[in-house]
């Protein structure tokens, strides 16, 4: 059974009719499934776990990057599958795991060419994207092997699962990292005459352009300030200190034959 999310903002008249396109399609593939369109009287989440609830097993996300996000942190503990129906003219998401926008995503859930993926965890919270956090006095433990402490000249951290895009501009392949490794990447930016060891223990440090990148599978993150701010996923705010883990092939997703993982 197919559960169809829809964004608020799908109710907007420049969306009528790539939501009739959408829905024509899926029709003519056979998907039809139960639709629910989330407003300011109705709980996001309250809405897909009622599906869940009901016997959905394909939870399919229509809107934006936003949209995708939603559904994936309510389902990530359900034995469910995601799928995602990208709205409008951009979706750095949908880009990266090979989703079409518009009708075109329905031909990729019809396909259900399905892969397992890591989540990256921050003090048990689930993220998809990235974390970022400014780096200035802020020390890293990486896979209790060794310790990293970041100074003046770093300046900007990410802990990166599917990766850290720009805003403003289309994702590209070397800005998405591999989403099935069993790994994280804390990726650091690092200004102008910065120089720093280039190996710790087992690990390599790959630098490039004022970035230096570790793969780590568990990491803790202390600061000089102790409640300094962490984004995750552009959207949720956390704090230090942080213990940031990946979580092995947590989620099962629909992906289009063009991602770039």
């Amino acid at each position: 059974m197919y559960f169809y999310f829809y964004d608020t903002f799908l109710t907007g008249k420049k969306y009528t009719a790539a939501i009739s396109n959408i829905e024509t399609r899926l029709i003519h593939l056979g998907l039809q499934g139960r639709i629910e369109h989330c407003s300011l009287l109705k709980n996001a989440d309250e809405l897909i776990l009622d599906g869940i609830k009901k016997g959905a097993k394909n939870i399919v996300a229509v809107g934006n990057d936003v949209t995708f996000y939603q559904v994936l942190k309510t389902v990530v503990e359900y034995d469910v599958t995601i799928g995602f129906i990208p709205v409008g003219r951009r979706s750095n998401f949908a880009r990266a795991l090979g989703i079409p926008m518009n009708e075109a995503a329905c031909d990729v859930l019809s396909k259900r060419v399905i892969e397992k993926i890591d989540l990256g965890k921050i003090n048990g919270e689930y993220f998809f994207s990235a974390l970022r956090m400014e780096s200035k006095d802020v020390s890293l433990e990486c896979d209790g092997q060794y310790k990293v402490r970041l100074g003046e000249n770093c300046r900007e951290l990410a802990v990166c699962n599917m990766g850290s895009f720009a805003e403003g501009r289309d994702v590209r392949a070397e800005d998405v990292h591999n989403l099935k490794d069993g790994l994280l990447e804390a990726v650091i930016y690092h200004r102008s005459g910065w120089s720093w060891m280039s190996r710790f223990r087992r690990h390599e440090a790959t630098r490039r352009d004022g970035v230096t990148v570790l793969p780590v599978r568990r990491l803790r993150i202390s600061a000089k300030d102790k409640s300094a701010r962490v984004i995750a996923d552009g959207q949720r705010i956390l704090k230090t200190p942080a213990l940031v883990e990946v979580v092995p092939k947590k989620l099962r997703i629909i992906v289009g034959k063009d991602r770039m993982f």
